[in-house]
């Protein structure tokens, strides 16, 4: 079995806490930035070592004017071209049991767990999220247009040495287009983000800890996305979250939705 490595942040650890001992535990997912040696290889391709050699245009797209190349400094550029490579990773919007929650500044979008069993979840990226009505205000499920959405199924496994992972793969998703209730939905384009398949190590949580292998690529149109969302949003519920300074160094961030 091929497992890929899988790096768990202590951000992770310390991001989940609850408001009581019977508060429930959290699905956590985190979003990342683009692998640093893909980074290197774009470097080394638009910035040669020597400033003569860089292609005017990709000075032009950096803001960055073409008088004097040779007294261009290439760290300069590479924080440019990183600013432009390297999208944020806050600001996306996701859904999951009814509730509605934004990645922070870390990338990092979590909500109560809603859910069992906990070993499996699903993962939908759609440019695409609606309701559908049985009547007046009565909702059965959320739906998205399956030409512009990507679904992937997470299972938790153990191997034959009773090690857990993450089997990550992707799915077809139904011709009725109804989103499954164990789906965490991701509003944003699917060339927007990339999902790594293959086997990922995890250890014991109380949390559901996805593995990192979600990468944000763009956010291309996000802002157009989530406007259009607006008509729909009321009928979910934004998590709240607040932060607690538990000492000189260390601060908390707790759910803090019933």
């Amino acid at each position: 079995m091929k497992i890929a490595r899988l790096t768990l942040f202590v951000s992770f650890c310390s991001y989940i806490f609850f408001t009581s001992i019977n508060a429930e535990a959290n699905i956590v997912l985190k979003f990342q930035t683009t692998p640093y040696n893909i980074l290197k290889s774009i470097e080394n391709t638009v910035l040669p070592k020597s400033p003569q050699k860089i292609n005017p245009q990709i000075l032009e797209k950096l803001g960055n004017k073409i008088t004097n190349p040779e007294k261009l400094n290439r760290k300069m550029l590479k924080a440019n071209l990183r600013a432009k490579v390297i999208p944020s990773l806050s600001g996306f919007l996701g859904t999951y049991a009814g509730y509605i929650s934004y990645s922070n500044e870390n990338g990092i979008l979590t909500f109560p767990i809603r859910h069992t069993p906990t070993s499996k979840i699903y993962l939908l990226i759609a440019s695409e999220l609606d309701l559908n009505f049985i009547r007046s205000n009565t909702l059965s499920c959320l739906t998205t247009d399956t030409n512009s959405a990507e679904l992937y199924l997470y299972e938790r496994k153990k191997d034959k040495n009773e090690a857990l992972y993450w089997d990550v793969k992707k799915i077809n998703i139904t011709e009725n287009q109804k989103v499954n209730d164990l789906t965490v939905a991701i509003l944003a384009k699917p060339k927007n983000i990339f999902i790594a398949e293959g086997q990922f190590k995890t250890t014991e949580n109380a949390n559901l800890i996805l593995p990192n292998n979600i990468y944000v690529i763009n956010h291309d149109e996000n802002a157009e996305k989530i406007m259009n969302f607006l008509d729909i949003q009321r009928y979910f519920e934004e998590i709240r979250i607040e932060k607690q300074k538990t000492s000189e160094t260390y601060n908390q961030e707790i759910i803090v939705n019933p």
